[in-house]
């Protein structure tokens, strides 16, 4: 399989960096390898960067790393737009759509569903932002190990991309990745995406509550 045909994927969280290699198989994805690595601090998020661009990581993989935790994400109905009006009228009304005045922050948008409501053409967008200078921050931790991503993205519209190439899928679906920190939902109806929702609970606040209802010896807690 020739390199350039392989993805991967970096998602990035408080307490864990994933690693993910995939590549073409049939109408869908395989995944070739995956790594998981602890982390408390940055210097422990560095170190991670390091081993995973020393083990199994091909600089010319269209990398996508997606942060969880700290991309602002808000859904909208607007008017048919074109792009540039869209843009437009997000920066016309950053305090309901961005975290921060439009020249302190990183946005983008998706659009995923037009429709006709009372004979108008409208659809529904996504817009998510991030503090520049935490994004600032974040590529300087991958830019010293050597990571350049092809791609930065909320960890839903990862979710949601993977799902578009799953053919097999129902045309109503709603997809949930609970992970350590977090739980992601993304919800598919008629083959679009409709909602994405990211929620800071995951297995670790499930392994807290059975702390305090289940009395349990002393010892490390391992998750399968």
């Amino acid at each position: 399989m020739p390199v350039y045909r392989r993805k991967s994927g970096l998602q990035v969280t408080p307490t864990v960096v994933k690693y993910a290699v995939v590549r073409p198989h049939h109408r869908t994805y395989r995944v070739l390898h995956t790594t998981k690595l602890a982390i408390k601090t940055d210097a422990d998020k560095s170190r991670a960067f390091e081993i995973i661009r020393r083990g199994n990581f091909v600089p010319s993989d269209k990398l996508v790393v997606s942060y969880p935790t700290d991309i602002h994400q808000v859904e909208a109905i607007f008017p048919k737009l074109s792009d540039r009006e869209l843009l437009h009228a997000i920066e016309l009304n950053a305090e309901k759509y961005l975290t921060d005045k439009p020249e302190s922050v990183a946005y983008d948008f998706k659009v995923t569903h037009r429709f006709v409501e009372d004979h108008t053409l409208k659809q529904r967008v996504f817009i998510f932002s991030l503090p520049k200078d935490k994004l600032e921050s974040e590529l300087s931790l991958l830019r010293t190990a050597h990571i350049f991503p092809y791609r930065l993205s909320d960890a839903s519209f990862a979710l949601w991309n993977l799902a578009s190439c799953t053919p097999e899928l129902p045309p109503n679906t709603l997809l949930v990745n609970i992970d350590t920190d977090y739980t992601i939902m993304v919800y598919i109806r008629e083959g679009k995406l409709w909602f994405s929702r990211t929620i800071p609970l995951g297995v670790s606040s499930l392994l807290k509550d059975l702390q305090l209802t289940i009395s349990l010896p002393e010892g490390r807690v391992v998750v399968i």
